[in-house]
């Protein structure tokens, strides 16, 4: 009886034992944080047994932790994504890792596999994160329902012909189309890449014409401007697209927001008209990104911010350009910001994306007040026209395709197919064809002086 009693003491003093291991290595709630851009379950905490950060994922259905064997915590951020990266090599590179995968070979099969090698490459750089959340989106909302019962080895031309009938049939444009048949593509190479299948079939040919760039003309951006100016520190409603009819509000349409025009959407269309910048260039742009430069006696802005949209040119603006950044940085310094690390426009704001979509909400509401918000041809104007506006006024200056890609850090191709259909005539190109005429009466003319004063 003795012996009992003492073996189940023991047994108990084991189980506390354990116990208190097992708190010892549960995660502080105080000290939990989770990793960006990484999944919701990447965290990094500290626990009781050790001095170090910990990271934490829930990966291919199991829990899996590693230590970062750092205290520094911005060091444990870093470490984090590449522990997360060699987990994934080590769970695909694995003979147990492809013991795992269903015997039923789908395109879902793979989807996980090219949702976790994407977020390595945001976590890298490499990749917008709205990039990888937007193919997961379209893939389980559009992609996943129709081939859900088609393995890999069946998906082949034919398949993905009658996928793009389907798509056609719900009525969605070419571009969409061919948006999802890209995911579709990245999906086939990775299942080669993992010898599900041998090779990829051909995808069906979705052509999209190249739809010019919407851009307002001289007349429509003084009024532009001249609306932003107006309507400064005023309160403006915003109503529904459905709420407004020939450019009319309907008697009964209540306004959904109301919005205060800033200083900064007058100060943005300046700006981005003689910059070329991008919407997403005005996120990151920052004093100190701006340099004044002189050639001969003509002063220009260059901007060298970081990379955008994959290009990092150093950015030349026009003439005009020096004279609004120095009116924005007046303004800046009587708001308490100027300095060199501050942001040019909304620097009160240091989430960026909340500061880009206050201003596009500020820029749209002033083109509306302005009757600009369509084209001619009945097409929405956005934040994107003015660099649009920029490219397309400096081809009809006579700038080379070159240059302007070099300044708008795009190239010449996406120069001439989205921006040259608005250059009519050779006429529309600069002054070239007019100044080969004077020079030709000139010449003529003293030609004629010459052979006069011989006579």
């Amino acid at each position: 009886m003795a012996e009992k009693l003492w073996d189940t003491y023991v047994d108990s003093s084991q189980a506390k034992a354990d116990l208190g291991e097992k708190f010892r290595t549960t995660p502080i709630s105080s000290t939990i944080v989770r990793v960006k851009q990484l999944p919701t379950s990447a965290i990094l905490y500290k626990c009781q047994a050790s001095k170090f950060w910990q990271f934490r994922v829930f990966l291919e259905g199991a829990q899996r932790k590693r230590s970062t064997k750092t205290e520094d915590f911005v060091e444990a951020q870093r470490l984090a994504k590449l522990i997360y990266a060699e987990m994934l090599q080590t769970i695909h590179g694995s003979e147990q890792g492809k013991r795992k995968l269903s015997s039923k070979r789908t395109l879902h099969t793979v989807a996980s596999s090219l949702w976790e090698k994407q977020a390595v490459m945001v976590s890298q750089g490499e990749l917008n994160p709205q990039k990888n959340k937007n193919d997961k989106y379209v893939y389980e909302k559009h992609i996943k329902t129709f081939f859900r019962d088609y393995e890999l080895k069946e998906i082949n031309a034919d398949t993905l012909e009658q996928f793009k009938m389907a798509l056609v049939r719900k009525g969605l444009a070419k571009t969409t189309q061919k948006s999802y048949f890209a995911i579709i593509s990245k999906l086939l190479t990775e299942a080669v890449k993992k010898q599900f299948i041998h090779t990829a079939p051909m995808l069906p040919r979705v052509r999209v014409d190249d739809d010019p760039r919407g851009y307002f003309n001289n007349g429509e951006y003084t009024r532009l401007w001249q609306m932003a100016n107006k309507l400064c520190d005023e309160t403006v409603p915003v109503y529904k697209d459905a709420d407004i009819v020939d450019g009319i509000v309907k008697a009964d349409a209540k306004p959904y927001r109301n919005i205060t025009i800033t200083k900064d959407v007058y100060f943005l269309i300046m700006f981005m008209r003689n910059t070329y910048v991008r919407p997403t260039d005005i996120k990151v742009i920052k004093h100190r990104h701006v340099f004044s430069v002189r050639r001969g006696d003509i002063e220009f802005l260059e901007l060298r911010h970081p990379k955008t949209k994959r290009h990092s040119r150093v950015m030349t603006s026009t003439e005009y350009a020096p004279d609004h950044y120095r009116n924005i940085s007046a303004e800046r310094e009587r708001e308490g910001y100027g300095k060199p690390e501050d942001f040019i426009f909304m620097p009160q704001h240091a989430n960026r994306e909340y500061a880009l979509k206050e201003l596009t909400r500020q820029f749209d509401a002033v083109m509306r007040a302005a009757g600009l918000k369509t084209d001619a041809n009945g097409k929405n104007r956005t934040l994107y026209s003015l660099r649009h506006t920029a490219i397309v006024t400096g081809i009809h200056a006579g700038i080379s395709i070159e240059t302007l890609a070099m300044n708008a850090r795009t190239s010449t191709d996406m120069i001439d197919r989205f921006y040259g259909s608005h250059v009519l005539s050779a006429l529309d190109k600069g002054t070239e064809i007019v100044d080969s005429v004077h020079a030709k009466q000139e010449r003529y003319a003293a030609k004629k002086s010459e052979k006069g004063g011989k006579e």
